[in-house]
């Protein structure tokens, strides 16, 4: 799953990907972002919201 956090994206593009519900995108995203950094890049996070330097 981790692999898929490379380049941001939808939930809806995850789940159809992993063949899981968005809902269920959605609720692991959360554990991942509860337990540590989640992986960035060029600004964006995986849900595809821009985040600011202050953001951690």
């Amino acid at each position: 799953m981790l692999s898929l956090l490379e380049e941001p994206l939808p939930t809806v593009e995850l789940a159809r990907r992993l063949r899981v519900t968005p809902s269920a995108v959605t609720q692991h995203l959360h554990v991942l972002h509860s337990t540590g950094p989640e992986p960035v890049t060029d600004g964006m996070c995986c849900t595809g919201e821009a985040r600011s330097a202050t953001d951690s």
